[in-house]
């Protein structure tokens, strides 16, 4: 369905934020090829005493233009208090506030990662309760919520017994102008590549990948490539030393900047093939990671675990292959598949493209949130 007027003209958006990053590069260039004005107000890296002092400058700026719309963006529990001052300003102009809530704090800081001592059980209960409310009233307040799958939509209405009109769905989708086919021919060698890109935290299950490839350890033509860091890295690290895989390389690349970003896909093209998620945590259920949309864009078949959002939109043997989750002989079966099988290879990877530039793409995604947008505007 096609947007038969855009009501929305100009929009502030306005957070904490790295632009560069997938989830805002993506939703600032669909507004703008949409022919949305945009004036952006972000706070990256502000202490909150400049923050409150900012704030208040620009925004006796702002107070002289037409705003329809407010766009907040944050993923750190941080930022509650500009949260409060946007909400404060939202309701000041009359204008309706949008968050992007993308990631639930509570389930990402609380429940997932770990981040804190559990043998503290009092800082355990503040933290408890400090996520949990500001998951809930951050929604609450907000006009309306914007999330990633439905599944994600299901966890706040049962979580936080928020209702689901709240909530909007607008896939992540890929950066097109890093990620696309490079038609960049591989090595005529023997090695068969298996990639995965990104961070190293628990949602992504790299544990059950490095053991995945210790079933594989006898395949020697098979080889596992994983960059990124963060917080597991190290562990991961002794674990395959432990294990005693040898082919397997670690590229601790971070790839944060733009000219280090625009070097990922580099990478990725040599990849025969390219891995998602596969952890036991809870939020894995709930998303579909950037590296699945980087991944397909780039017409590489993938491989990751059977979950509620994956299922939304992608089909086994269609367009993707899944495998049980925390299960490394389940991953290790449908690496061995794909490897001995170049025909499902092409159909994946050619399925998924297909999705991609039919569901995923920056102009697919634009139409459905102007369209959102729009409905917002005239409740």
């Amino acid at each position: 369905m096609g947007v038969l007027e855009i009501i929305v003209k100009t929009i502030l958006y306005i957070g904490n934020y790295n632009e560069k990053y997938s989830r805002n590069w993506i939703i600032l260039r669909a507004l703008k090829i949409n022919g949305i004005k945009v004036y952006t107000l972000n706070f990256r890296n502000t202490s909150k005493k400049k923050m409150m002092y900012s704030f208040i400058k620009n925004l006796k700026i702002l107070n002289s233009v037409q705003i329809d719309l407010i766009y907040f963006f944050s993923v750190t529990p941080r930022d509650w208090p500009l949260f409060l001052l946007t909400k404060f300003y939202s309701k000041y102009r009359k204008i309706p506030m949008v968050y992007d809530y993308f990631i639930s704090k509570f389930q990402t800081f609380y429940e997932d990662r770990e981040l804190f001592s559990r043998k503290n059980k009092i800082f355990k209960v503040f933290k408890y309760a400090f996520l949990y409310c500001l998951d809930y009233f951050e929604c609450l307040l907000s006009d309306s919520v914007i999330l990633d799958t439905n599944t994600h939509i299901e966890y706040f209405n049962k979580k936080f017994k928020l209702k689901k009109k709240k909530f909007v769905k607008i896939f992540v989708g890929a950066r097109d102008d890093i990620y696309f086919p490079l038609n960049i021919k591989k090595k005529s060698d023997s090695k068969f590549i298996v990639g995965y890109w990104g961070t190293f935290i628990p949602l992504h299950g790299v544990d059950y990948i490095i053991k995945a490839f210790e079933l594989l350890k006898n395949e020697s033509d098979i080889y596992l490539s994983l960059i990124g860091k963060g917080q597991t890295y190290e562990t991961n690290k002794e674990l395959a030393e432990r294990l005693k895989i040898k082919n397997i390389e670690f590229i601790p690349k971070i790839f944060m900047t733009s000219k280090e970003l625009n070097k990922l896909p580099e990478f990725i093209t040599k990849f025969d093939l390219g891995l998602g998620i596969f952890g036991n945590t809870d939020k894995m259920l709930l998303v579909i990671p950037n590296k699945i949309f980087e991944g397909i864009a780039m017409k590489l078949p993938m491989i990751t675990a059977n979950t509620p959002a994956i299922r939304e939109e992608f089909t086994n043997n269609k367009d993707i292959i899944l495998c049980d989750r925390a299960k490394p002989e389940s991953l290790a079966k449908c690496i061995i598949r794909l490897k001995n099988d170049e025909t499902l290879r092409k159909k994946i990877a050619n399925g998924g493209y297909l999705l991609y530039k039919k569901q995923f793409s920056i102009d697919k995604i634009g139409l459905d949130l102007v369209n959102i947008l729009n409905e917002i505007l005239t409740k």
